[in-house]
């Protein structure tokens, strides 16, 4: 009996003969059964021949009008060649009755989470879900959807539904590590110890490990925390965040040393990270190298499009050595993008140069953002009492006081402001 064309052609993609195979295709496509079409489709899929399947799965349509399930890949297969028209009238023509209906609610969630809609995915999902409770293709669906969401809360109960289950299909999709990520991000770190733990006894993976030490630090087990960065760590796959996370919690065990040479390490292998920079410039002020810190921060600048940040912190080391003229030539370059923040820093630098009037500009500036800092109202109100202006000085510090209603030497100064 002669062979299918379909496993001839097949066998030709796996002999690498892609001339051949198009030839068989052919054949295939004219001679073969709609059966092994079918199957010949969905192996195509599989591999990356979408144009062959696509056809395939046409002709099968053709073929067989009623038969919805083959509009599912074609809707797919639309939806990521961005036919939406395409997609859209694939979806119209299955009826809700049809068997095909929770998968083409599937589809649909797809193309509305393409076209930026993720409220009209989930009311699809959710009604897949209510047509078949105890799918769990739809429930993976669900647990994806609000995890992509941030909804972490809502996930849980899917993502827990799907580790009970322990379905073979779904091994490789590590539920047991994303039910317990969010736990983390839900705070629940007792919880995520629990399964993350569970997710390491299955399977040693390196994300398992990180994520599994992260919560470990978050709960203040820090030598468990390190342990396991470490391992990641010897294996040359720590990431930026794991190697922020280990010089951390190195120096909150007060291994000076092991935090620095982490954090130096960190910075070789993650030259772009501005997070990493900073924490070796927090590192160098707190052990009193002030150059070394300024060198970090000015790194960090040299490299960031967005560098504001950076040059306020950096503003806060120049103005405690008195580098008035430096901070307000770095500062000065932000013009109207600054930060509330930023302003203040200007300000204290226009004060400790002698210029008032610019002082009180940014001082001004920086109060809508800072309404609600009791450092800040309480600096400025003494500004102001030192400029004579008594009446701006004594709302500042009405505000200041509703904040620090203990503070007496401010309670006086106001009670002279209101006579």
């Amino acid at each position: 009996m002669a062979e299918f064309y379909s496993i001839q052609a097949l066998q030709a993609i796996e002999e690498g003969d892609l001339i051949e195979f198009q030839l068989l295709f052919e054949e295939a496509l004219i001679n073969d059964p709609d059966e092994v079409k079918e199957q010949l489709a969905y192996q195509l899929l599989e591999i990356g021949f979408i144009q062959q399947a696509e056809q395939l799965f046409e002709r099968l349509l053709e073929a067989h009008p009623t038969q919805h399930h083959y509009r599912l890949p074609l809707i797919d297969i639309a939806i990521d060649n961005d036919d939406i028209d395409q997609a859209e009238y694939h979806l119209d023509q299955i009826p809700q009755d049809d068997e095909s209906y929770p998968g083409s609610l599937l589809a649909a969630a797809d193309l509305y989470m393409t076209l930026g809609y993720p409220e009209v995915a989930e009311i699809k999902l959710k009604e897949a879900h209510e047509l078949l409770p105890s799918n769990a293709t739809i429930q993976f669906a669900l647990a994806e959807y609000y995890f992509d969401q941030a909804n972490y809360e809502a996930a849980i109960p899917y993502y827990t539904y799907l580790a009970k289950l322990r379905l073979p299909e779904f091994k490789d999709l590590f539920i047991l590590d994303r039910l317990g990520m969010c736990y983390s991000y839900e705070g629940e770190f007792e919880e995520a110890v629990v399964v993350l733990e569970e997710a390491l006894e299955d399977e040693r993976r390196d994300e398992t490990l990180y994520q599994l030490a992260l919560v470990y630090i978050q709960l203040g087990q820090l030598e468990k925390g390190i342990s396991l960065l470490e391992e990641i760590r010897l294996l040359g796959e720590l990431r930026a965040g794991g190697y922020l996370a280990l010089a951390s919690a190195y120096l909150d065990e007060e291994e000076r040393e092991k935090g620095e040479e982490v954090i130096l390490e960190g910075v070789k292998h993650f030259p772009y990270n501005s997070s990493l920079y900073h924490l070796a410039s927090d590192f160098y002020f707190q052990y009193h190298d002030e150059v070394q810190a300024e060198e970090y921060l000015r790194q960090v600048i040299s490299f960031e499009e967005d560098s504001e940040l950076s040059k306020v912190k950096l503003s806060f080391l120049l103005l405690r050595q008195e580098r008035y003229d430096d901070v307000i030539e770095m500062l000065a370059e932000l013009g109207e993008a600054m930060t509330a923040q930023g302003h203040w820093s200007l300000a204290q630098a226009y004060v400790g140069t002698e210029d008032y009037p610019k002082a009180f500009k940014h001082y001004q500036l920086a109060l809508p953002g800072l309404a609600e800092d009791p450092e800040f109202l309480k600096e400025y109100a003494l500004f102001l009492r030192e400029e004579g202006e008594n009446k701006l000085a004594y709302h500042v510090l009405l505000r200041y006081l509703q904040l620090v209603p203990e503070d007496l030497e401010m309670n006086d100064l106001f009670e002279q402001l209101r006579e």
